[in-house]
């Protein structure tokens, strides 16, 4: 009896760690690289979300600018997130000006390789870019940059 009790709970353990790996397995880490351009005026906000293969919103990964006040200048997004004030896995802090640099870090869902990373960014009393990178997750490359169409010069991610 206490054999068998030893070899369930033994079961259950292998069971629980293999579901742990499966799941890290359906994640891509990454660290990505912004690199802002040179420009005057405000710092940027920075909202980075995932969308499915449609480019609607699943999921907000990251928000750069930590002034709730203005999320709902990031038009977008904010249809998708005001509405239900969805969770957020990280705001990580200050917005970020021109020409500064800052590396973070994603955990980015592989389950759908047809979804899609979109940074979104805004600043205040300046042009608001809805979609400045795309970047198809299955297209992903760590050895490229990604150019921005308006306050970011360049990302570049590095896999974990």
């Amino acid at each position: 009896m206490k054999y068998q009790a030893a070899l369930i709970l033994i079961l259950i353990s292998s069971l629980t760690l293999l579901s742990a790996l499966s799941t890290k397995k359906d994640n891509l880490s990454l660290r990505c690289m912004l690199q802002m351009k040179n420009y005057s005026g405000h710092g940027a906000y920075i909202v980075i979300s995932l969308l499915d293969e449609n480019k609607e919103y699943k999921k907000t990964l990251r928000i750069l600018g930590d002034d709730r006040e203005w999320y709902n200048e990031i038009e977008e997004w904010w249809k998708f997130f005001g509405k239900k004030r969805r969770n957020v896995d990280g705001i990580t802090g200050a917005t970020l000006s021109g020409g500064e640099r800052k590396i973070i870090a994603l955990n980015i869902p592989q389950k759908n390789p047809d979804y899609y990373l979109r940074f979104e960014t805004a600043v205040e009393e300046q042009k608001y870019y809805p979609s400045e990178v795309d970047i198809k997750i299955s297209q992903l490359e760590t050895t490229k940059k990604y150019n921005g169409d308006g306050y970011i010069r360049y990302l570049k991610f590095i896999q974990q």
